[in-house]
């Protein structure tokens, strides 16, 4: 779709290729080179507008387009001042600017453009609604970055003038940048002029004398202590009492208020001797926390201290504690949803649901090793856990059992990971978190007979983005644990890699299969690693039999938008499908968009009858159903039911999510409907990982063996690796040469991409022969 640059145009998008616009005859290709492609931001009253544009002699370049609407003179003065500040700016964290011109519309309207590189992530607005209030430490970080490009501005006779949470971007990688140097964003409702004086106001952060139009360089840290007051209370800056969430130093405290001093006088004159004052309170908060540590640092060490102590005024705490003084792997801190065997993540009341009454009569006993392994009391701790294991099968106790040995006994080479799942929520998202560990307990199990001491740290994200983000960070502090398996759901697992990409650690996905993740198994810093097949490989076996088996040749595609595997999986079907000469329907009003789950869905419900019309009305011989995974019994999955149900005729086919909702199914998607999932030769007597299981009287399912595989990855690498960290793990896993024995064969990643060399997908039929709900298609008639 192009965007008609026209402010005044009432019908500005323009779905159909065209040189000029369809309702004001706008060319749509400005200075023959760039087209402009969706607005980014819509304010009433905006002096200006923000567009993503595409510059066709270098496409690949993320750029956006800032116009002016406003013909006051002194707001097109000030818009002057960014175009001529961007373009001739050097400074890595401000943006750049990439082109200025000025186009007249037919009506005569003359438009003032700036063309600025694109800074990706999102600004310290967006970032506080999905966080918390922010530490001293993190302040002082962040507030260092701003005052150097501050510093860089002031000396060029430049005043920022806007300084606020959403002029402030958060990039990928955590470095902060400073935007919108035009101060014109809002410029309608909050610029006060007289004869000779323009005030830019942002209430809650803009100095008393700037309101006055009176602007110098210290009411920008006004604003920019303002900003952190925010920051560190988490809640709006223009209330006028400052209680941080957190505890801070005096020292700090006051830094903020002399920054927010009624008087200009009263406030610091530099960034320069405000970054210097920072520094002073670091060094402070240093010396005090080594103050506390006292004595206790060793009296092995004297000599060595004469010299350490001057060093660590020189060294930022954080880091330096965390080489010194790690954070325990097994913290003892309960309720926090991480253990290696201090507490248990699994709910009793859906553990006795998945195991029957053996979960009840062990209970107790798992309480008790519990306690133990939190008061290091080995020897009983093993007890219990072995007699819980014995009892039950309890995966989630046998790798703390296992985590026991790991700790105690004397191993040719250690190792610890992490593994995060989702464990609560319902049975089956139970039944899901059980096969997961039992993927990793067998192997971890395997590898501490071969002389591995593997401990596995275990982690609750809840299939939640923001927690999942949240607890990476709290896995790459902890420097023990050298790789990650998990998270469950793509949307949760695309959260987090952010947070493990910036700190080099590898992770490998059992179960994350989207398409949109992509980016990161195929980036070079080899991260991200797949155990499982990507959505594509089974969007190809989805279409290829559909076309190759049926006689369908027109498809009705349902899924949800907002979620990343429905999303990514829709549109992969949809372009094989295409690709192959097959049609899928349109859904240009979004009929086949699955109803949303929770506060935030915006979408209305999903129309049952009326979808299933407007497809059948097109031709569709086939519905393809595509729910998202990450909730149980979410109204997607109930629509996706519905729709199984009420198909008639029409053949069904959908992802492994529908699997396991069998009993839900039956009878009416009877040998008419298809689950694709990825390969499990459950089916084989003789696989290794079914006889190790077979006391636990539930049938395991392709999450074991992907995650099985995904251990299997990081144990080999143990094995083959010199040296034991992040880095030697990650170049070991990424060698050409890299290969690990699966449960389905050998595992091998293609060249250069973190994904399976070989993928296996299988198609099942859903069949009623007396217990036996699915059959793989090859088998697919009853007993």
């Amino acid at each position: 779709m192009l965007y008609c640059l026209n402010p005044d145009c009432q019908r500005r998008e323009n779905s159909e290729p065209s040189e000029t616009c369809q309702a004001c005859q706008t060319p749509l290709l400005i200075q023959n080179r760039y087209q402009v492609t969706q607005p980014l931001c819509r304010r009433q009253y905006a002096a200006t507008e923000l567009f993503s544009v595409i510059d066709l002699k270098n496409p690949t370049l993320p750029l956006v387009l800032k116009t002016l609407m406003s013909k006051e003179a002194k707001v097109q003065a000030l818009f002057q001042r960014e175009q001529v500040l961007l373009m001739e700016v050097n400074h890595a964290d401000i943006p750049k600017g990439h082109d200025v011109f000025s186009v007249t519309l037919v009506s005569g309207r003359v438009i003032h453009c700036l063309v600025m590189e694109r800074i990706p992530g999102e600004n310290l607005e967006q970032w506080m609604k999905q966080h918390s209030a922010i530490s001293q430490s993190q302040a002082i970080d962040w507030m260092k970055q701003l005052l150097h490009t501050l510093d860089y501005i002031h000396q060029q006779n430049v005043f920022h003038r806007d300084i606020k949470p959403s002029n402030i971007m958060r990039k990928p990688d955590g470095k902060l940048t400073l935007i919108d140097f035009g101060s014109t964003r809002q410029v309608t409702d909050t610029i006060l002029s007289d004869r000779t004086r323009t005030a830019v106001v942002s209430f809650g952060y803009t100095a008393p004398e700037q309101i006055l139009g009176k602007a110098v360089p210290q009411s920008d840290f006004y604003a920019l202590g303002k900003t952190f007051m925010h920051l560190l209370m988490g809640t709006n800056s223009s209330d006028q009492s400052f209680v941080p969430n957190q505890p801070i130093s005096p020292a700090f405290h006051k830094l903020l208020r002399d920054m927010t001093a009624e008087s200009v006088r009263d406030r610091p004159n530099s960034a320069k001797l405000i970054l210097k004052r920072l520094r002073k309170i670091e060094r402070e908060a240093i010396r005090k926390r080594w103050q506390q540590i006292g004595l206790g640092f060793g009296m092995g060490i004297v000599c060595g201290g004469f010299v350490m102590v001057p060093l660590m005024r020189q060294m930022n705490w954080e880091a330096e504690r965390d080489r010194l003084f790690p954070k325990s792997t097994c913290d003892q801190i309960v309720n926090d949803r991480i253990s290696c065997g201090e507490e248990s993540l699994l709910r009793e009341s859906e553990l006795e649901t998945f195991l029957g009454s053996r979960a009840a009569q062990t209970a107790e006993i798992k309480r008790e090793g519990i306690q133990h392994f939190k008061n290091q009391q080995w020897q009983q701790a093993q007890q219990a856990f072995q007699t819980v294991w014995d009892q039950t099968q309890d995966p989630e106790a046998f790798i703390y059992l296992n985590n026991i040995q790991a700790i105690t006994q004397p191993h040719s080479r250690k190792a610890t990971i992490s593994v995060v799942i989702p464990v609560g929520g319902g049975i089956a998202a139970m039944t899901r978190g059980m096969n997961i560990l039992r993927g990793i307990a067998q192997a971890q199990d395997q590898a501490i007979k071969a002389g591995i001491g593997l401990r596995v740290i275990l982690v609750d994200d809840q299939n939640d983005a923001r927690i999942a983000q949240q607890i990476a960070k709290e896995i790459v502090r902890r420097k023990e644990i050298l790789a990650v398996i998990g998270h469950h759901v793509s949307d949760a697992t695309r959260a987090a890699l952010e947070i493990y990409d910036s700190a080099g650690m590898v992770v490998i996905s059992p179960t994350s299969t989207s398409e949109e993740l992509a980016t990161y198994t195929l980036k070079k810093n080899n991260i991200f690693f797949r155990t499982v097949p990507s959505d594509r490989a089974t969007a190809t076996f989805m279409a290829s039999f559909l076309l190759n088996q049926t006689d369908v040749r027109t498809v009705a595609v349902f899924y949800n938008p907002d979620k990343s595997y429905s999303r990514s999986l829709a549109g992969a079907f949809k372009e094989t499908f295409q690709a192959l000469q097959g049609k899928v329907v349109s859904d240009e009003k979004g009929q086949f968009y699955l109803s949303c789950t929770g506060s935030t869905c915006q979408r209305p419900p999903f129309r049952l009858t009326e979808a299933m019309n407007y497809a059948k009305s097109q031709g569709a011989g086939a519905f393809v159903i595509v729910p998202d995974a990450a909730e149980s019994q979410s109204n997607a999955l109930i629509d996706a039911v519905d729709l199984v149900k009420s198909a008639g005729s029409n053949w069904v086919i959908t992802g492994d999510t529908m699997a396991g909702e069998a009993q839900l199914l039956v009878p009416q998607a009877v040998d008419r409907t298809i689950i694709a999932s990825t390969w499990e030769p459950s089916q084989n007597q003789d696989s290794s990982l079914v006889k190790f299981w077979q006391r636990s009287q539930h049938p395991i399912s392709w999450h074991t063996y992907t995650t099985y595989n995904a251990a299997q990855v990081i144990i080999r690498a143990v094995q083959q690796g010199e040296a034991l960290d992040r880095a030697s793990l990650r170049q070991q896993i990424a060698a050409p040469t890299f290969s690990a024995p699966g449960a389905t064969g050998e595992v091998r990643f293609r060249d250069g991409t973190g994904e399976l060399q070989t993928p296996r997908i299988t198609l099942t039929q859903v069949l009623k022969c007396d217990r036996i709900l699915f059959q793989a298609l090859e088998q697919s008639t009853c007993p």
